[in-house]
């Protein structure tokens, strides 16, 4: 009788270790993220990023949307500093090419021009667009559009018989306050045309 007792219980102990060790075996379920941890305005694995919605950017400036909650200013307006060290975006990028000067131009087929007087004066209806009066000396003006801090492009355009196209980027250098471009000019119709390097320095 003991032996068969004694049977039973290691039958059952052997019953319990199989299911015991098949529980023990089951895996938990992961516990779930929490994805609303961050605070209103902030976003990422760690909060780190910040949404546009909560930043304050000043006026013709907008908001980076890489989350680093810095703004930048609009297209045609650049960033500056004011007297209580604010950043501000109030000044049109156009305003820094305006003044007189004195321009002089080689060319590939005239050669050197004589120096001549060219204007550049805002267009009031475009933030981004400049006209150059006297341009290359030929009493007409040719309008330029801004595209960066220093540069700008002179688009294809008429003025009178003649047709000017710009060959690079126009670049003002603030320390020389001088302008330098390149451009083409030719007779509307007759295809006769020339390549020349414009300088022109503040009057």
């Amino acid at each position: 009788m003991k032996k068969i007792i004694q049977l039973f219980l290691f039958t059952l102990f052997l019953a319990c270790s199989f299911s015991c060790n098949q529980k023990v075996r089951v895996e938990r379920p992961p516990t779930p993220v929490d994805t609303n941890k961050c605070p209103p305005g902030y976003y990422g694995n760690d909060c780190q990023l910040i949404d546009c919605s909560i930043v304050d950017c000043p006026v013709n400036a907008i908001c980076n949307k890489d989350g680093s909650g810095t703004c930048s200013c609009e297209d045609g307006y650049d960033a500056e500093i004011d007297n209580q060290g604010d950043y501000i975006c109030n000044t049109p990028s156009r305003n820094k090419f305006a003044g007189n000067y004195v321009g002089s131009d080689a060319c590939s087929v005239s050669e050197d021009s004589d120096t001549y007087l060219c204007v550049i004066r805002a267009n009031s209806e475009d933030i981004k667009e400049f006209y150059m009066d006297n341009f290359g000396g030929y009493s007409v003006s040719i309008k330029a559009l801004v595209s960066d801090e220093v540069y700008f492009t002179i688009p294809p355009q008429d003025a009178g018989k003649l047709r000017f196209e710009g060959l690079s980027l126009g670049t003002y250098n603030p320390s020389a306050r001088s302008i330098q471009v390149s451009y083409r000019v030719g007779i509307i119709g007759e295809g006769i045309g020339e390549e020349c390097q414009m300088l022109l320095r503040v009057k």
